[in-house]
């Protein structure tokens, strides 16, 4: 049997980030991955000059977490073009300015008058009576009225979750929105004292990618652990021994103080205690459809932004369009363009069975639609997620707090990723840095 302190099974971003940081710290670390490759679902696309993560492509820097660990991975990172600053809603067959400020939200057209008056006096209802675990619509449109509030609800759940705002815990799933209230009792007043207390030397969060992009840092991480990651290796049993723990996988076994499982819940709850698999497993997921859609410019004349989100009641299936290429040069070949589509999730989860020719159509007549242009395509993409986006819906916080106690029985166990606690990339480097605290029972986090 092996021995080793540290044993991480998955090498997806939550694991290669969660060991490279271990190993940063000098503990002997291995991670165990049953697929061939590493990454989970960061991948990229590079063909005929295109080049599309097929997942989520980019982050926000400076991140006290991350922005440290691409140092140290050392890949190449750019900032995104300040175009990206502009976004829309595609709302009746009109591509609308997304607000960011107060100033642009009542110059906005997305909601009407009443709507708008209605928005404004949210600073004057003050803290709230507790509400229990609410959706996130529930919540916004109580803080803002039913149409602001909805509206709101709809397009942010659209754009981080692919999912229903009717169904999405705003506490689990928009945390940190949902502390304004309680700590400030109001949302509007609370982004205002934010905004006026900001650093000034510390520049605002912008977004950035890889130039190589995802792959890039896969495969950084994997060069830093070398003969430490074990691909084509699935874990069979997780047991603790004694006072140590036996990973049985198809490679052999570990034997190990420490286990991190960095899959989905699903995933885990074949091979982990009983107790502690079957509360998370219940989190359901919105199953996605990426497909990447190039041409010449002339031929995709998308405006200059980050993309639009769409609105239901449009008669559209596509929950997102981003324009890869107005953000990063790099995404097409000089004088090309190429934008992301995203389709299904929560709305139409059936999509994802759909052929990749019935998917590439939608995808080009949505686009063309609701740009109001002639839109012709000679390089597409199509990506099928089937495990799609994890849902943190009503009650998810009952089951991590559930699944956190169980864990008390099996110490050196821990659980991470996106199946628990937040769905950003900036979210796995910070529970990379917390993991590793935990473990060598130091205190670097920020």
């Amino acid at each position: 049997m092996n021995r080793t302190e540290v044993v991480v099974v998955g090498a997806g971003l939550a694991g290669l980030f969660a060991a490279i940081e271990l190993a940063q710290r000098d503990v002997d670390v291995v991670v165990v991955e049953a697929a061939e490759h590493a990454g989970g679902v960061a991948k990229t696309i590079t063909d005929s000059g295109y080049l599309l993560d097929t997942a989520v492509g980019s982050f926000l820097l400076p991140h006290p977490h991350l922005t440290p660990m691409l140092s140290r991975l050392a890949v190449e990172i750019v900032a995104a073009d300040k175009c990206a600053s502009r976004q829309w809603v595609a709302h009746k067959h009109r591509l609308r300015s997304l607000p960011r400020t107060p100033g642009q939200f009542v110059r906005s057209s997305v909601v009407g008058p009443a709507s708008k008056l209605r928005a404004a006096c949210e600073p004057l209802l003050g803290r709230e009576s507790a509400h229990g675990d609410e959706s996130l619509s529930e919540f916004l449109c109580r803080r803002f009225g039913r149409r602001s509030g909805s509206t709101a609800a709809w397009l942010a759940a659209s754009g981080i979750f692919a999912g229903d705002p009717d169904l999405l815990s705003a506490a689990a799933a928009f945390p940190r929105l949902y502390d304004l209230e309680v700590k400030s009792g109001s949302v509007v007043r609370a982004m205002v004292t934010s905004k006026k207390k900001r650093v000034v030397d510390v520049p605002p969060p912008r977004l950035h990618a890889p130039t190589g992009g995802m792959a890039a840092v896969v495969a950084a991480c994997a060069e830093i652990l070398g003969e430490r990651l074990h691909l084509a290796t699935k874990v069979g049993s997780v047991q603790r021994i004694g006072d140590t723990w036996k990973v049985e996988t198809s490679g052999g076994s570990w034997q190990a103080d420490d286990v991190v499982v960095a899959v989905r819940p699903e995933q885990a709850s074949g091979f982990l205690p009983r107790s502690v698999a079957t509360t998370m497993a219940a989190t359901r997921s919105a199953p996605v459809v990426v497909v990447g859609v190039g041409g010449r410019a002339a031929d995709l004349p998308f405006p200059q932004g980050l993309g639009y989100l769409t609105m239901p009641g449009e008669g559209l299936r596509t929950v997102g369009v981003v324009f890869e290429s107005a953000m990063f040069a790099n995404r097409a070949p000089l004088g090309h363009r190429m934008a992301k589509v995203i389709l299904g999730g929560a709305r139409n989860p059936q999509m994802v069975e759909w052929s990749d020719e019935q998917l590439a159509r939608i995808a080009v007549e949505e686009l063309a639609w609701t740009l109001d242009q002639t839109i012709e395509a000679s390089w597409l993409a199509v990506v099928r997620h089937r495990s799609g986006i994890p849902q943190y819906e009503i009650g998810h916080a009952e089951r991590r707090a559930r699944t956190t106690e169980s864990l008390v029985d099996f110490p050196g166990l821990r659980l991470i990723g996106w199946g628990y606690d937040g769905i950003a990339i900036g979210d796995r480097a910070q529970e990379a840095v917390e993991l590793a605290d935990a473990i060598t029972g130091s205190n670097t986090t920020v």
